[in-house]
């Protein structure tokens, strides 16, 4: 596949990119070049070429200058690189009988300064890059290069080299859009995508439970990719930015100190105290001095790999009492030799102050311009942090590696083969995995390592900043939070939200754009929360209340008519007397069924009007104490079941008076059926409707309990004005009552005899009265009243037919035995009324 895209190549795309570059393709002039040039060479039989940001402002291309700033980093990189080719080229092992050269320039951070030294690298045995259809067979001067260090410069640079399908190896730039290798057919790098570094950072912020944060990036690839990242994770995990913020790397000092005034005051006025930097070592450096400028100390940073061990942080004074600053650093290992290689060759190169012929290099460098001491340079340079050295130094052993595979070689040497091209190289460089360091070097498809992140922090000592281990990443965090020194008054983990976590018995209401700043709100009544930090309050069981800003529910103080009550003690009073005198009245009558009393008045028939009423007023206690399902549904069936008998023995009573003394001509004809059967048509005919009814009200649906909440109680009552069918078996008995006042109220009596009729009308007026006083009452009064005012309805109905019925007859039973005969009740003839 690498051929084929090589063979497809078009020669207007190399043309028109040769085109765009303004300068020539020949390889420099190297007289006169100073140290901002950093030009470091060695022939082989294999060239690397590499890019290091030796000095990281360019006066020329070309020329030294004391306006030049020297990066102590990148000198060592490039040093790491050197360290590394020689040390493969004095092993026997890995390339037998075969040497690598290298070709190291100044890449200065700046891609015009990188144009000539790319040219140079990509052109062939005669300094020139030809255009041809088919690049399968070209050689370039350089078969692998090593570097940039930053992403933008490898995003130019790696769609140069991509063309040639160079192998481009990054020990540096770590921007995502490089693992598109649609775009970058040959770019690999030893650090990691910055994709993880930010998936690492959110889950860094997401374990101290922060969700307020800002985040600053410098105005470029690294910085602006690198915040994106972040952004997107942090929205994931609820993280909320109150700000964001880029700041151009090369800018005006007026305008870099407005842009950073900005961002402190917006960092003052939001009360952010986690602040996530993923910018360039310029970046950063001059926001933490304006940040400490400004007495900010209290603060944690969040420090990309790209500044967090950077020699000029590590060493600038003061700058580790700016807050806490836990990094995000590439997981490393040791190169032995490394620092007595770069002592040997300083002091060499101090010596000589031109050139140094140690193991054949080409060495130029001006100590003029650095107006530095070797020994000085040495001591400084020993104080770095070597990871990105490390990452060069695994960056040419993959190179190494490659070629080892590539060439066949083994303990007796390489096999003498025609020399490979770039693509070949570049497929063996995709399949490496060796160790190094006691670190496996492996990349995957999109030709990132296969490597972790360590977490570090920022300790203040004596002379320069400690870099502690404190953790690490590498698809999960671990980290150790007991050995973090946090820059707070109270020394312990700071917070950092828009709004602070709702306790218990709160729900928290968005506030704002941002999703993390809410205000607490109470929970209301009948509700509770018994979480913090949650969005709304979870409602109470119906048989359950809480008061306001309650964190749980408190079961319901039942109300309804409690034995204990007075009202419920008085109406058993009723009851008992009620049931008392039906009793005795039954005794009295038992004990004189043969009299013309008991006979005029229905005699068998008698006891059971009694029955009835003594069955209605037992009905009460279905009314009183806590209610069921069961007990609201029987009540009313049961209750007008015994009325209606009582009302139908009654009506067929005043029937049989009113066929007899107002009808007696009428009787031999139709009527007479009437006269003689009339009471049990009566009564059939009456509880058929009445059983109809009932069964009515059996069958309606849904509960015939009824629990209705008030405030910190809940009312237990049962259902009935509300149906239809309970108004209907009032309004039967009801009915039945005013049929009976009917038939009785203008008979008129022979003289010297007992008024039957009148008892019956009494009783009948007294009951109807009693229920058309209920209708009213019953409707008006609370419904858990409700059974109070329909058992006082009940009792007075029996009462009254008990007084105005029963009474009369008890008495002259008892006291007028006398009136108690066959001429006092004549006009009730035993064959009229049985």
């Amino acid at each position: 596949p690498l051929r084929q895209q090589l063979v497809l190549m078009s020669p207007l795309r190399l043309l028109t990119l040769l085109g765009l570059i303004p300068c020539g393709c020949s390889h420099p002039k190297t007289q006169g070049l100073g140290v901002t040039m950093a030009h470091f060479s060695l022939p082989g039989h294999y060239t690397l070429g590499g890019f290091f940001p030796i000095y990281s402002v360019a006066v020329n291309l070309f020329l030294c200058s004391s306006g030049c700033r020297f990066s102590l980093d990148g000198y060592e990189w490039a040093l790491a690189m050197t360290f590394a080719i020689d040390e493969i080229n004095n092993a026997s092992s890995l390339l037998p009988g075969v040497t690598l050269g290298y070709e190291i320039y100044n890449s200065c951070h700046d891609f015009l300064v990188a144009v000539q030294p790319t040219m140079r690298f990509m052109s062939g045995a005669d300094n020139s890059i030809a255009v041809l259809q088919d690049y399968t067979r070209y050689q370039s001067t350089a078969i692998a290069i090593i570097g940039p260090a930053t992403s933008d410069l490898a995003i130019i640079l790696g769609t140069v080299f991509g063309l040639m399908l160079i192998p481009q190896i990054s020990y540096g730039a770590s921007s995502e859009t490089l693992s598109n290798k649609d775009l970058f057919p040959s770019f690999l790098r030893t650090i990691p995508s910055d994709k993880n570094q930010a998936e690492g950072m959110v889950a860094l912020v997401k374990t101290f439970g922060w969700n307020w944060i800002a985040v600053v990036g410098s105005d470029d690839e690294y910085g602006r990719q690198g915040i994106e990242l972040f952004s997107v994770r942090a929205a994931v995990e609820g993280i909320c930015i109150a700000h964001i913020h880029l700041v151009p790397s090369y800018n005006s000092v007026s305008s870099v100190e407005l842009k950073m005034a900005t961002i402190i005051g917006h960092i003052q006025q939001s009360q952010v105290n986690v602040i996530v930097l993923f910018s360039n070592e310029k970046v950063a450096l001059t926001l933490l001095r304006y940040a400490l400028k400004h007495n900010i100390t209290d603060k944690v940073w969040i420090g990309s790999e790209a500044w967090v061990t950077s020699n000029v942080m590590v060493h600038t004074p003061g700058l580790g009492n700016v807050g806490t600053v836990i990094g995000f650093v590439i997981q490393s290992s040791t190169m032995p030799g490394f620092q007595q290689y770069i002592s040997n060759l300083l002091t060499a190169m101090d010596r000589q102050q031109s050139s140094v012929h140690t193991h054949s290099p080409t060495i130029s460098l001006c100590f003029s311009c650095l107006n530095v001491s070797a020994e000085s340079l040495i001591k400084r340079l020993d104080y770095l942090e070597k990871r990105q050295s490390f990452n060069v130094y695994t960056a040419v052993y993959s190179v190494a590696h490659a070629l080892h595979q590539l060439l066949g070689c083994d303990s007796g040497g390489c096999r003498d083969s025609p020399r490979p091209y770039p693509w070949q190289l570049l497929d063996e460089v995709r399949r490496v995995a060796f160790e190094v360091g006691n670190r496996s070097i492996q990349f995957d498809n999109n030709g990132n390592p296969k490597t972790s992140y360590e977490i570090i922090l920022w300790k203040v000592s004596v002379e320069k900043l400690l870099l502690s281990v404190i953790g690490s990443y590498s698809g999960s965090l671990d980290i150790s939070p007991s050995h973090i020194d946090w820059h707070t008054e109270t020394e312990e983990v700071p917070e950092s939200y828009c709004s602070k976590d709702c306790v218990r018995g709160q729900m928290k209401k968005a506030k704002g754009l941002h999703s993390c700043c809410s205000e607490c709100i109470d929970c209301p009544e009948d509700t509770f929360q018994n979480a913090s930090d949650v969005s709304q309050c979870i409602n109470c069981h119906y048989e359950e209340w809480s008061p306001a800003r309650s964190s749980a529910c408190f079961p319901r103080s039942p109300q309804y008519l409690a034995w204990s009550s007075p009202m419920v003690v008085l109406l058993l009073l009723l009851v008992s007397l009620s049931l008392a005198l039906t009793g005795l009245m039954t005794y009295l009558f038992v004990c004189h069924s043969g009299t013309p009393m008991v006979k005029a008045s229905g005699g068998r028939r008698t006891f059971g009007t009694l029955t009835s009423l003594a069955m209605a007023s037992c009905s009460s206690f279905l009314y009183l104490g806590e209610p069921t399902e069961h007990t609201c549904k029987i009540q009313q069936p049961v209750t007008s079941m015994c009325l209606s008998f009582c009302m139908s023995t009654l009506l067929g009573e005043s029937l049989q008076i009113l066929l007899t003394l107002e009808l007696g001509s009428l009787t031999k004809g139709c009527l007479g059926v009437l006269k003689h059967r009339g009471n049990q048509l009566v009564v059939l005919l009456s509880l058929v409707i009445q059983v109809s009814l009932c069964y009515w009200w059996l069958t309606t649906p849904g509960p015939f309990l009824i629990k209705l909440r008030e405030s910190n109680k809940l009312l237990l009552f049962c259902k009935n004005h509300e149906e239809t069918s309970f108004w209907l078996m009032l309004a039967h008995s009801g009915f039945q009552s005013l049929s009976c006042f009917m038939c009785t109220f203008l008979i008129q009596n022979p003289a010297n005899t007992y008024k039957l009729a009148r008892d019956i009308s009494l009783a009948m007026l007294l009951y109807f009265l009693a229920w058309v006083a209920f209708i009213p009452t019953y409707s008006a009064v609370s419904s858990i009243y409700a059974p109070v005012v329909e058992v006082f309805t009940v009792l007075g109905s029996t009462f009254g037919i008990l007084g105005a019925y029963f009474v009369p007859k008890c008495w002259i039973i008892h006291f007028k035995p006398h009136c108690n005969t066959e001429a006092y009740f004549q006009v009730y003839k035993q064959e009229t009324i049985l």
